[in-house]
């Protein structure tokens, strides 16, 4: 393992996140709706997001997006339900970048898992679920989006630190809005923000990845 400044060495306990720009980059997380028809309504989710301002980790970080995950869409099958496909994939790969750009020193983008790492740490995520409720079916006026997602995190020799859980849940009161495919469009808009914020805050809380932070500690030390 390759050495670092003695400086980094105890970034993991200057790390720090203002309560103001999550704030700000949860604001400012805007992605454009594109919405077709109304019986069968399709919701396109583009990638418009800013760039959170963070304290960067001292290391390089590299992810994997595959083709399928770049072009995701959830397609309901139950026609009664009037949502025909969601297309997350441009909106959960721009807001995946975004974040994990900001968080490490370097960052490197792949389409397949390369066979050798030339960055500390490499992230492969991918959608492991997603659900929504209309307000027909739950008799309150809001829908509700919830996306479950799982991120691979290996170091530098390809072993794995950790499978870290992400999840993301956003909501919409449709009393506000006037169509359906409006009240998805926002609610997934939402989801999207939380799931870069969740990714801010939750990985130093992660136990595989503190474990990493502390074995570069270790391998820094005089």
């Amino acid at each position: 393992m390759r050495k670092m400044d003695r400086s980094a060495r105890n970034f993991r306990f200057s790390f720090r996140l203002s309560p103001r720009w999550v704030f700000r980059f949860l604001a400012l997380s805007l992605m454009a709706i594109v919405v077709a028809g109304c019986g069968g309504t399709t919701v396109v989710t583009t990638d418009e997001y800013p760039n959170p301002l963070l304290d960067k980790y001292p290391y390089s970080a590299g992810m994997v997006i595959s083709a399928e995950f770049a072009s995701q869409i959830y397609q309901e099958t139950n026609k009664e339900r009037g949502v025909k496909s969601v297309d997350l994939g441009p909106a959960q790969t721009a807001i995946l970048r975004n974040v994990l750009s900001a968080m490490f020193t370097g960052f490197e983008n792949y389409e397949t898992r390369p066979e050798s790492l030339d960055v500390d740490l490499l992230f492969e995520p991918r959608l492991e679920d997603f659900q929504y409720a209309l307000p027909s079916e739950t008799s309150v006026e809001v829908l509700e989006v919830w996306a479950k997602y799982a991120i691979r995190i290996s170091d530098r020799s390809g072993r794995e630190i950790t499978d870290w859980a992400v999840t993301a849940y956003g909501k919409t009161d449709q009393r506000f809005m006037a169509s359906r495919g409006t009240i998805f469009g926002d609610a997934v808009r939402v989801a999207v923000r939380d799931l870069g914020a969740n990714m801010i805050l939750g990985l130093p809380r992660d136990d595989g990845f503190k474990s990493w932070l502390d074995d570069q500690s270790k391998v820094r030390a005089p």
